[in-house]
């Protein structure tokens, strides 16, 4: 748990209704490796939301950019559905098919030894009844087909009102961090 502050403030006027505010605190990291990992773990509670907003709070301005840069970026991954298990396996399951109709088909021009390699280990995990039946759902259906049976409910694209702002803390709050008690 990270605890965080989390609330909820409204926004607007003209259509009043509350919008989540996730803060992320740096503690006077070197990297964002804190930050990537605080976006990584919220990225399925994001996924269902419509309106939301990050705070990086910090008591220096030095990674702002680099932040606003790397939550840009991640936004840009939720877009992609990357995050969402259905829609990867739907997308495994797919790949496999298309490289086991051209290896049956003899078109092998395309493959390389790892793709091969792949291919094989791939045909022991696929192997089972409704997995044929995918297969042959997919020769008929094609890719559309196995993303309906296998992740019906997917949204793509991924669409918010996801923002990124930054809070500057110009107070120096160390000695709440000190443990110093007089003798």
């Amino acid at each position: 748990m990270d605890k965080f502050p989390i609330f909820l403030s409204e926004t607007g006027p003209t259509e009043p209704r509350a919008r989540a505010n996730f803060c992320f605190v740096d503690e006077g990291s070197a990297t964002l490796s804190g930050f990537e990992t605080y976006i990584s773990q919220y990225a399925a509670l994001w996924l269902l939301l419509k309106d939301f907003e990050v705070i990086y709070v910090a008591d220096t301005k030095r990674l702002y950019p680099a932040a606003e840069r790397r939550f840009a970026a991640f936004l840009n991954q939720l877009k992609s559905s990357d995050y969402d298990p259905d829609a990867r396996l739907a997308k495994r399951v797919i790949e496999h098919f298309e490289a086991r109709f051209l290896y049956e088909k003899g078109d092998l021009g395309s493959f390389s030894r790892d793709k091969l390699i792949r291919l094989r280990n791939e045909r022991a995990e696929f192997s089972e009844p409704k997995h044929r039946g995918l297969y042959q759902c997919w020769k008929t259906g094609g890719a559309q087909a196995v993303l309906h049976a296998i992740a019906p409910y997917v949204r793509v694209p991924f669409s918010c009102n996801a923002t990124f702002s930054t809070c500057l803390v110009e107070q120096s709050y160390e000695f709440l961090g000190k443990n110093q008690r007089p003798e």
